[in-house]
């Protein structure tokens, strides 16, 4: 099942600055793939930031 994920100039994936969720509802990206800088610790707090995302998106279903 392809996904239209949009990507900028054939670099990064353009997510939600906020969210980190893609042009593709329940996709999140970070990290690498959302910018050309490549620095562990600034992916890292990407990661995390997608990830707490993705728990309210998840909470926000069961209720």
């Amino acid at each position: 099942m392809p996904y239209d994920i949009v990507i900028v100039g054939g670099g990064p994936a353009k997510v939600d600055p906020m969210k980190r969720e893609t042009s593709v509802p329940g996709i999140y990206a970070s990290g690498d793939l959302t910018t050309r800088m490549q620095a562990a610790i600034i992916s890292a707090a990407a990661g995390m930031h997608a990830a707490a995302m993705i728990n309210v998106d998840l909470m926000m279903e069961l209720t």
